[in-house]
């Protein structure tokens, strides 16, 4: 039934959302993605994991939400900070609402795609793309009784063993992270 209403959400089908391109000088995270959709594309009924993927869940990419400050960044140079804010200096990843701190910076229309495009589905899974360090990390880094918004303090949630085991089964996958002790 997904196949032919692509936009119906089926119960028990999790959602899952892939972002790429946050910073638009992080080009290979959207490569990732296009990578991964291409690998879904061309293997179904070939490849178990992907039958698995494809037959349980609906996977939701935004390649790139940063399509301006990627191209900046292809034409001058992927290896400096030249092109991660979007057209508006604006670093996106730092422009979402926080849960505990006021966030005084205007919104910006890439930003409030994505919160729309989050609040019209039920996203069971979601994970943005970034490079530069080795670290897994996931959401409720920020706490009600901290001085600052990166004031990190350990804040489990209901679902923390299931954080735990995806930062842990990503980590492991990695040829330099699953070295580190």
């Amino acid at each position: 039934i997904a196949s032919i209403h692509p936009h119906l959400h089926v119960t028990l089908r999790p959602e899952v959302k892939l972002i790429g391109n946050i910073h638009g000088n992080e080009l290979s995270t959207g490569e990732i993605l296009l990578r991964f959709l291409e690998h879904l594309l061309a293997n179904p009924d070939r490849d178990k994991r992907v039958d698995e993927i494809l037959n349980n869940s609906r996977v939701h990419f935004l390649v790139s939400m940063n399509p301006d400050g990627t191209e900046i960044s292809a034409r001058e140079s992927c290896s400096s900070k030249v092109g991660r804010n979007n057209s508006n200096k604006v670093d996106l990843n730092r422009n979402f609402p926080d849960a505990f701190f006021c966030n005084q910076a205007h919104i910006e229309p890439e930003t409030l795609a994505v919160l729309d495009w989050t609040d019209s589905m039920h996203f069971l899974l979601s994970a943005s793309f970034h490079t530069g360090a080795m670290v897994v990390s996931y959401g409720y880094e920020n706490w009600l009784g901290a001085s600052s918004a990166t004031m990190p303090k350990y804040v489990p949630t209901d679902y923390d063993a299931e954080l735990r085991y995806f930062a842990k089964i990503y980590s492991m996958n990695h040829v330099t992270m699953s070295m580190a002790s």
